[in-house]
């Protein structure tokens, strides 16, 4: 296979790589803000509960509160959504680079290093939220 059609299927693969990690990027970055609107929300509420005499209510209230606060420091979707955002700024240089700078199969070599490395950083540096372990993960 010349240098040439592999630079085709390597140019779609980092492609549907980039689009992926976009897609990564959008979903937590959708549920980082949502996570902190409830919070906010839920906080106003309690607030107005116990300041209307509603214990009950903002007991309630209360424990959503740190439940959803809870589940943003578990899980880091902030942080998570600016790793995506990088790895998928990476990964469109590197689509570009292999589109319109690969002439030679040393040129194919290191485009395609260069993306089994950002496969690799994706593996290993994706935040982790508070608590949990870095070699946690299993497939």
């Amino acid at each position: 296979m010349s240098h040439v059609a592999k630079t085709d299927e390597l140019w779609n693969q980092i492609d549907s790589f980039q689009v992926f990690q976009w897609k990564n990027y959008v979903r937590n970055r959708r549920l980082g803000s949502l996570l902190i609107v409830c919070g906010l929300l839920l906080s106003v509420g309690t607030t107005a509960a116990a300041f209307l005499e509603y214990t009950q209510i903002a007991v309630f209230l209360g424990l959503g509160t740190t439940l959803f606060i809870g589940v943003r420091e578990a899980f880091n979707f902030s942080e998570k959504a600016e790793f995506f955002c990088e790895i998928h700024g990476q990964a469109k240089n590197l689509r570009d680079q292999v589109r319109f700078c690969v002439n030679s199969e040393a040129d194919f070599n290191a485009a395609f290093d260069a993306l089994q490395r950002l496969r690799q950083r994706v593996a290993r540096d994706i935040p982790k939220g508070k608590g949990q372990a870095r070699g946690a993960r299993t497939r």
